[in-house]
């Protein structure tokens, strides 16, 4: 998991994390975060390793997973705001931030504006209204009016 450079110090070895696997059709509890001592120079990001307990040896290497990191949220505790994992979140070469949305069935490419990082997801500050369906799987296969299925 990486966590963008502007976050790194807010994770602590005893953040609290679940991790979501749809394979299993569970969750699981995180343990104590291990966290990467250099930033990736191309994304600005740290890794992260976060230990699980599996003693029913149940997890298996290369299972898909999704992370939920506690943290702060970015904005007044009363105050709303859309969030989308940070992988969803893609650049185009002029340096544009866009995510895919499903509208109708079919794929549409949105600009957005990015606010802060808050765990595993960033703050979408415009370009996204809520209910709106982000794709956030295979999006590096699809073009405008590609079928997605939901």
């Amino acid at each position: 998991m990486s966590i963008p450079e502007k976050e790194i110090a807010n994770i602590r070895p005893n953040s609290t994390t679940t991790i979501s696997v749809d394979a299993l059709g569970k969750s699981f509890n995180g343990g104590r975060i291990e966290k990467g001592v250099q930033a990736d120079p191309m994304t600005h990001t740290y890794d992260i390793k976060i230990n699980i307990g599996n003693p029913s040896q149940q997890l298996l290497p290369g299972m898909v997973c999704n992370v939920e990191l506690k943290g702060q949220p970015n904005k007044g505790e009363n105050e709303k705001y859309c969030t989308v994992p940070i992988s969803a979140v893609q650049q185009s070469a002029d340096g544009e931030k866009y995510i895919w949305k499903s509208v109708e069935g079919k794929a549409q490419r949105q600009k957005v504006s990015i606010g802060k990082a808050n765990g595993n997801r960033i703050v979408i500050l415009n370009g996204l209204q809520a209910g709106e369906k982000v794709i956030t799987e295979g999006f590096h296969k699809i073009s405008e009016g590609t079928e997605v299925r939901e």
